[in-house]
């Protein structure tokens, strides 16, 4: 069996990141459901990058508050994809805020973790406001 496929697509992924180790790590965000087509295009990414350039990936799929139980995986003949899916529903924003605020008050240094965590408060879930 011959399986023939000429097309040139663009593939646009959100975010790739090369660790330390020489791994990928591959971010999607997602703000709404995560169907089966879209862990089917998450698939398709992780195969042919890993497959060009020859390393190991992992998909994490960054969800807004809005995607109440986030679908990570599937299953098709004997192969299971799996990614790893992050509700940002279930973070404080305003509380995080408030550590912030309280780190910056004790003259606490705000590391870069700090950051990457503020600049994702717009996704997260809030509760309660400084």
């Amino acid at each position: 069996t011959e399986l023939q496929d000429i097309q040139v697509n663009n593939l646009y992924q959100d975010y790739n990141y090369v660790m330390e180790d020489g791994s990928w790590k591959h971010l999607e965000f997602e703000s709404s459901d995560i169907t089966l087509k879209d862990l089917k295009r998450f698939r398709a990414y992780e195969a042919l990058a890993s497959y060009q350039y020859e390393v190991d990936i992992t998909t994490y799929i960054i969800c807004s508050g809005k995607v109440q139980n986030p679908r990570s995986q599937f299953t098709s003949g004997l192969n299971t994809y799996q990614a790893v899916a992050i509700s940002m529903g279930d973070r404080d924003a305003g509380a995080y805020i408030h550590t912030l605020q309280e780190k910056r008050e004790d003259g606490e240094t705000i590391t870069r973790s700090d950051l990457v965590w503020l600049a994702l408060c717009p996704i997260m879930g809030v509760s309660r406001l400084p």
